[in-house]
């Protein structure tokens, strides 16, 4: 072998194989796209748990796999993609300089929030399977799934509203102009899906019936009538 002759690693020959794939995974035009995800997840969220309590009320739930379900666990499933490719987008970034740090503070809050429902998911599965369909919603999974919630629909929209400062401030936002004048829109979004899951907050709070029936402090049955399960 002649000197400094340099021979490729399979790695590097792997890299520029595929070399558009985690540049447009990675790219700083995927921001907007990611909080746009996470916040149309986070307004599935509270759709289908609004529609799940509604289906309780009136007494037509049968298995845990039903549309309102479906609904709500696609919403998790949504914020949690948009926040693990938040996260991975910013360590990128990062290294390169390209985008501040703080326009990734939502995702890093959504990130926790959808932590704590992806640990509540197995739980509300074998508490239901155990127990039963109970009609509250203070129970120990539905608090974590209605606080995961909750914290990653902040997180998204403190994420966007970073972004609509930056286009009011006159910064370069990644991405063309017809995907950053979207923002205002995802904003508004984003908005109605903290609203209604800060309501949402309000009838777990005062679901004195559920945590007698969780903490077991008095004698509820479960045809009590009380706020429905998620």
């Amino acid at each position: 072998m002649a000197s400094g002759q340099q021979v490729d690693s399979p790695a590097r020959d792997i890299r520029f194989a595929f070399p558009s794939v985690p540049v447009k995974l990675l790219a700083p035009e995927r921001l907007i796209p990611i909080y746009a995800l996470g916040v149309v997840g986070a307004f599935l969220q509270i759709t289908g748990a609004q529609w799940d309590v509604s289906a309780h009320i009136l007494g037509i739930v049968e298995t845990f796999f039903t549309p309102a379900h479906t609904v709500l666990y696609t919403g998790i499933g949504m914020v949690a993609i948009a926040s693990l490719s938040g996260l991975v987008l910013r360590t990128n970034m990062a290294a390169r300089g390209k985008l501040s740090p703080s326009f990734f503070r939502g995702v890093s809050i959504a990130a926790f929030g959808t932590a704590l429902q992806i640990i509540a998911a197995p739980i509300d599965f074998w508490w239901h399977s155990t127990y039963g369909f109970d009609p509250f919603l203070f129970t120990p999974a539905h608090s974590l799934l209605i606080v995961g919630m909750i914290i990653g629909g902040v997180g998204m929209l403190i994420g966007c509203m970073r972004l609509l400062r930056a286009r009011r401030a006159g910064e370069e936002l990644p991405g063309p102009p017809r995907l950053v004048n979207l923002v205002p829109g995802i904003v508004i979004l984003g908005l109605a899906a903290v609203w209604a899951q800060l309501n949402f907050l309000g009838y777990w709070a005062t679901d004195i019936t559920g945590m007698a029936y969780t903490f077991g402090y008095c004698s509820i049955r479960n045809s009590a009538p009380s706020s429905a399960l998620l």
